[in-house]
């Protein structure tokens, strides 16, 4: 932790480095066209209302609030005669970002740090630095916020299993081209295994709440992601494709584990015609031997009609270090008859789902192409139709579930917030 501390410094006092490689002070950056005089300042900016904002809702913190605020220089340019003044980012120095968290369900504080610095080229490199302290999980990837601190709070559905982490990471990240972003970040983290609490609902579901134990130790290792972003964001669904690539080496820093992790996520979305929109998503994972507890993977309610999180289920036989995943939907708009719901919710569409996936455990030092040899034999498949809507710039959906596999109750009702991982 100490060498993290002392790279923050050195990001926040060191002089910018230009594109080139070489350092000392940053050369000015050209402002707007026309700008006449030009002063420089710092912005200090609270989070929320008053720095107060609510960052999640979940079975292990309760109600999980925070304070903080985003540090900031800006260029500020007066034009001459008309007196007009327009205020811009000054990327030669770093942005700064905190925020304090307080659980209602434990007493024990967390946080988040980040800075992050520009350096000077055309690709908008970035060097950062993250820490935090508090809860985590590995299911962020399927339950994000705020769906899932919602979903919790109206429905008593919290499908996420938690642990403890403090740490952080040092990372570079930037632009190679063409939509082709690259991230590599050195990180180091304390796990430790975090205990369920007894928070309120509005309805009680009657899920399995503990979480499994996670072995106590210092997770230390390299992160690799390269990403290609073709997506144009419509109004109602995307257009376009984007896919990841992305590989964790553990171990090869030091620490208490070893391990190599290796996932592909992609999406397609394609309008077909004035009103209909085809999309796909595929989740891919393996690794090179088996996975700390804190790794695994979970599918919750990702296939349609089935909910690893019900009673009817061992928990952590349904957890895994390979996992596959795909999501196919169709999506027709419509407008509602009732001018009323129009007011409240808008891109009203009609959808039809399928989905397939498995996590699987494999036997130690396993190759990780067993993926493909094996997994696809693991496969189970539910589908799903019913009605969505974007409310408060969240996608939510309606839908009668039903699973493919004879072994599963069905159809279920669902509520889902956001589109189709």
């Amino acid at each position: 932790m100490r060498n993290l501390w002392v790279a923050l410094l050195a990001l926040v006092f060191l002089p910018a480095v230009s594109a080139a490689g070489g350092s000392g002070g940053a050369p000015p950056l050209p402002g707007p066209a026309g700008a006449g005089s030009e002063e420089t300042a710092w912005n200090f900016k609270l989070k929320g209302l008053a720095g107060f904002s609510p960052a999640s809702y979940n079975r292990v913190d309760g109600l999980l609030a925070g304070w903080g605020f985003d540090l900031s220089a800006g260029r500020t340019f007066t034009y001459p005669g008309s007196g007009t003044r327009q205020t811009v980012p000054d990327r030669r120095y770093p942005e700064l970002s905190f925020e304090l968290l307080v659980p209602s369900a434990r007493s024990s504080l967390g946080g988040r740090l980040g800075i992050t610095r520009r350096l000077r080229g055309k690709n908008n490199w970035d060097l950062g630095l993250e820490l935090g302290a508090g809860g985590s999980s590995s299911d962020y990837w399927r339950a994000s916020e705020p769906g899932a601190g919602i979903s919790f709070l109206f429905l008593g559905k919290d499908r996420r299993y938690y642990y403890d982490r403090r740490g952080g990471e040092l990372y570079a990240e930037g632009e190679l081209g063409g939509g082709l972003r690259l991230r590599l970040a050195f990180y180091h983290e304390r796990v430790r295994s975090l205990e369920a609490t007894n928070v309120w609902t509005m309805f009680s579901s009657g899920l399995l709440r503990e979480n499994p134990s996670v072995i106590h130790g210092t997770d230390r290792g390299i992160r690799l992601n390269l990403g290609l972003d073709r997506l144009l964001r419509g109004i109602a669904f995307p257009e376009g494709w984007e896919c990841s690539l992305g590989l964790e080496s553990s171990g090869a820093l030091g620490g208490d584990f070893a391990y190599r992790l290796f996932e592909l996520s992609a999406g397609f979305y394609r309008k077909l015609g004035e009103l209909n929109y085809f999309s796909a998503g595929l989740k891919a994972a393996t690794s090179d031997r088996t996975l700390p507890p804190h790794k695994l993977y979970s599918l919750g309610d990702l296939l349609r009609g089935i909910d690893t999180f019900e009673p009817d289920f061992d928990l952590f036989d349904r957890r895994g270090d390979r996992l596959w995943y795909i999501c196919l939907g169709f999506h027709r708009l419509i407008t509602p008859p009732d001018l009323f719901f129009n007011r409240l919710a808008y891109n009203w569409s009609l959808d039809l789902y399928f989905t397939s996936g498995t996590t699987f455990h494999s036997p130690r030092r396993n190759d990780p192409l067993t993926l493909f040899s094996r997994g696809l034999e693991r496969l189970e498949s539910g589908v799903g139709a019913g009605v969505s809507f974007t409310a408060s710039r969240t996608r939510v959906s309606l839908c009668l579930e039903k699973s493919l596999d004879r072994q599963y109750r069905g159809p279920v009702f669902s509520v889902r917030l956001g589109l189709c991982p």
